[in-house]
């Protein structure tokens, strides 16, 4: 028996190509870091992972894994961006415990608890800053006498 060494070569080159094409489309996303999602949802999930890394992992997945797979992008995400993406910060916020993010960030699932600090500072900043502008716009006179 001969090994195949054009074989594992193709494989190789193929697996060299995906793996540049993913880390390429992971650093062209741009991620809002003063808009952050209070929630979750699989619409916010497939948006913020790369295209070709979530069409592998739907191929590798049995039956329909999508949620999971989706799970393991962002983690992969996270990792060559070396940031959280939204839907892990998301996930921080749903898990909202001291004890629980930590542990869930040390597996990469959601971000530090360091992150949802920053996050929670800057969300109130936000709410304070809308509410201010709001308050400085000039009430139209046909507004106020709307029953």
């Amino acid at each position: 028996m001969i090994k195949d060494d054009d074989e594992d070569d193709n494989l190789e080159t193929a697996l060299d190509v995906v793996a540049t094409h993913i880390k390429k489309e992971c650093s062209m996303m741009d991620y809002k870091h003063h808009t952050y999602h209070t929630y979750t949802s699989k619409e916010i999930a497939e948006e913020s992972a790369p295209d070709t890394l979530q069409q592998l992992l739907r191929k590798m997945s049995i039956g329909q894994q999508f949620l999971p797979s989706l799970l393991i992008g962002h983690i992969i995400t996270s990792a060559i961006k070396k940031h959280p993406t939204p839907f892990q910060i998301a996930l921080g916020v749903y898990f909202n415990k001291k004890k629980t993010v930590k542990h869930m960030h040390d597996f990469h699932i959601c971000c530090s608890y360091d992150e949802l600090l920053r996050f929670k500072k800057s969300s109130v900043v936000s709410k304070y800053v809308q509410i201010s502008n709001d308050r400085r716009q000039p009430v139209q006179w046909k507004d106020m006498f709307k029953s």
